[in-house]
């Protein structure tokens, strides 16, 4: 009974809040060029869901790009300033500056840099999708158990097999809790680069194109609805691997 209220009440929350944004539009009646209802919306989504698909597919595609290059960038980050102190505090100022940044400056110059199309999109979400992944994966290394660490230097292990066998799998915990922000994080990345990118197909291209539309609305929030759908299947997706890969009690202690 546990598990079907913990399934359910998710289920009644989203039903709860877009009934409230279907009566509330009715009851005052908000033309849908200015906010359409949900059932306008998924209407929109049912007509041509080839479209929404194919064009979704771009977008993940350059969010996942940026979302690896993002982790393969933390990683050599965060091992060696979770061993130093000192150069950890050398690294925050840049990590600050790479937070407070406005994302929208970031795009057009990865486009004046790399040019147009899909590097500059996947760039931008590597960039905004660092930060969290540095920071998690540094706490998560540093949360390795030290008796053990010191157990394999003293058997002869290198610093290698130290981070390999020990460390990596601590850091685990941290690092799915990294990517949960950095899925979000990517696919706003995407969509933005995709304003700026010159390309010719991604759900950050509609939502543009939308705004010169007369029935906009409803596309851009179609194209919403799209990505909402992404990213929670990719959290859905993230919540598997890690039940998977790492064991319920270390779930349950960095809870």
């Amino acid at each position: 009974m546990r598990r079907l209220r913990g399934a359910v009440a998710p289920l009644v929350g989203v039903v709860v809040f877009f009934g409230l944004w279907e009566l509330l539009l009715r009851a005052f009646g908000v033309k849908a060029f200015v906010m359409p209802t949900p059932t306008h919306v998924f209407g929109k989504l049912a007509d041509d869901p080839g479209f929404f698909w194919r064009e979704g597919m771009v977008t993940v595609r350059e969010a996942l790009t940026g979302l690896l290059l993002a982790f393969v960038a933390a990683l050599l980050v965060a091992v060696p300033i979770a061993r130093s102190r000192e150069l950890e505090r050398a690294v925050q100022p840049i990590a600050l500056l790479i937070t407070v940044i406005p994302l929208v400056c970031y795009a057009p110059a990865f486009v004046i840099w790399m040019g147009p199309g899909f590097r500059p999109i996947a760039g931008i979400s590597a960039v905004v999708s660092f930060v969290p992944l540095m920071y998690n994966l540094t706490a998560g290394l540093r949360a390795a158990d030290h008796d053990m660490v010191d157990l394999l230097r003293s058997a002869g292990a290198s610093r290698f097999e130290v981070l390999r066998h020990v460390e990596i799998p601590s850091a685990l915990p941290h690092l799915f809790a990294g990517l949960r922000i950095g899925v979000g994080l990517s696919l706003i990345g995407a969509v933005i680069g995709e304003w700026f990118a010159l390309v010719s197909h991604g759900l950050g291209l509609w939502i543009r194109k939308a705004q010169g539309s007369g029935s906009g609305a409803t596309l851009v929030w179609a194209c919403a609805f799209a990505l909402g759908f992404i990213g929670s299947v990719s959290l859905l997706v993230l919540g598997i691997a890690e039940r998977v890969l790492v064991p319920g009690e270390r779930r349950d202690r960095r809870a």
